[in-house]
This record gives C-alpha cells, structure tokens and sequence, in this order.
C-alpha cells in the first residue's frame, strides 16, 4: 500500500511527543503531514475528529504507567476506522508499564488496525537543573532512532496491499492495567515576584487549571502535574517542590538515571 499522507496525533504538554512523531511521520516519507494536537484545554470537546490520511501515527506521554486521562478522553473523538496506526508512549525513563496495551486498547475501540509500536525517552516531567532524569531527552540519538522507525513502518507497508496482512503486533504490558493511584492534589507554586502575568502558562496548561487576573491561580483538583507551565515559563516563575515530589525526584535519580534506549514492536 503507498503512503502518500501520514496524520500524526498527539497529547503533548511539554512537546516531546509531538516532536517524536514529527521524526517518525518524516521517516516515513510522505508527500503530506497532519499534526493534529490534542493538547490544548480547548480540545477537551465532543465533536468528532474524523482522519482521511493513509496512516495515522498516536503518540502520548505516560504518567504513572497510564495513558494521562485528558489523552483518553480526546482520543475517544477520533472516527478513522480501519486506518492503520502506530502507537508511541514517551516516558521518564522508568518504565512505560501498562501505558501501551492501554493505548492498543483505545485504538481498538475506534476500530484501528495497529501495525507498529514504540516506547521512547523524554525528560521527566519532575526533571531539574538539580534533579535531572533523562535530561535533554529526546536527543538527536533519539529523533534518528524515530526516523529509523518511521523508515521502516514505510517498508513494512508499503509490502503489503492492505495493512490487515501484516503479523499483529506484540505490545508489552498487562490487562487489567496498574491501578491509577490517588493522591491529594498537588500544583506547582507561583514566585509572584518573577511572573509577569504574561499569560503563558494559562495557554498551555492542557487541563485549564490556570487562570489569570490580577494574579495567577492555579486549581489543584485539574492540575495533571505535566509541569509544561514549569518548563516553559519565560521568567522562572513556577516550581513544584512539593516534599513528595522532591522524594520522588530524589529516587528517580537514584535508580533510573541509567539512559534507557527506545524500544520498537513490529
């Protein structure tokens, strides 16, 4: 089958995802790419989002070992059935767990032949200057190795007629799926002598947990600690250095600062 158009879709708070499946959809060689972001607050709606493109490239981060409940919600509007997808999870170096076979699972519901899967590396959410898990990850190792993939996604379809001849795909993790676990909300903090309300953090936040006026507010109870408004403050001025995140962070780098590798699955 040819490939003349790839969609890639994604939920990507600090855009790690996205950019993976930017390498992936290039390697893949198609006249023509549709990003599709399910990342922004205003996604979160009914309204179908229907694919008419070749392949469809899904790509999520993991938190916890889950697909993010945002993520599951916005996916359910995609309508592309029987287009072939790829799935792909980043995650902080950890482990993916259960995030995969969660992810098969949500494809399977729309009717999705999937053909391929990945998991890769991104900086960990609670990542820091002081505190660093898979630091700067992607890197360049990482995107050639999204390339590669997408490379040979292409190879691998474009020997068949229909995707439905090639071998299904084996895709680690367990059913049922680790049980999510329920803490007391916690949000990052706010310097208010470093912000200058420029708004930013309002526009990324992909929960619509931040708001702004004279100050700026951030609701716990929505805040899914993705920490883009962290990451992507222009003034430094929010931090999450809540003590159980600070215990968190101090045992990722005790034990996960080893660099993993990307993992493939055909």
């Amino acid at each position: 089958m040819e490939i003349a158009s790839v969609a890639t879709v994604f939920f990507s708070p600090t855009g790690s995802t996205q950019r993976l499946l930017s390498a992936i959809a290039e390697g893949m060689g198609a006249d023509h790419i549709q990003a599709i972001d399910l990342t922004p607050f205003a996604m979160e709606r009914d309204e179908p989002l229907h694919l008419d493109t070749d392949v469809c490239v899904i790509g999520v981060p993991v938190y916890g070992g889950r697909v993010p409940a945002p993520a599951v919600r916005r996916l359910a509007r995609l309508r592309a059935a029987g287009l072939p997808a790829v799935l792909v999870v980043t995650y902080g170096n950890r482990a993916f767990e259960d995030a995969l076979v969660e992810l098969e699972d949500l494809v399977a519901e729309l009717d999705m032949p999937v053909v391929a899967a990945a998991a890769f590396i991104g900086e960990h959410s609670y990542s820091t200057k002081a505190t660093p898990v898979a630091e700067g990850r992607p890197g360049i190792d990482d995107f050639v190795a999204a390339r590669d993939f997408g490379a040979l996604i292409s190879d691998a379809l474009r020997s068949v007629d229909n995707a439905a001849e090639l071998d299904p795909v084996a895709i680690p993790g367990n059913r049922p799926y680790k049980d999510i676990t329920v803490l007391d909300p916690i949000c990052p903090e706010l310097d208010t002598t470093l912000c200058s309300l420029c708004g930013d953090c309002v526009v990324m936040c992909p929960t619509g947990a931040i708001t702004i006026g004279e100050s700026v507010e951030t609701n716990a109870e929505k805040c899914i600690a993705c920490c883009a408004c962290v990451k992507k403050c222009p003034t430094q001025a929010r931090k999450m250095t809540a003590p159980r995140v600070e215990k968190v962070r101090a045992w990722l780098v005790k034990n996960f600062s080893e660099p993993k590798k990307p993992q493939i699955f055909f």
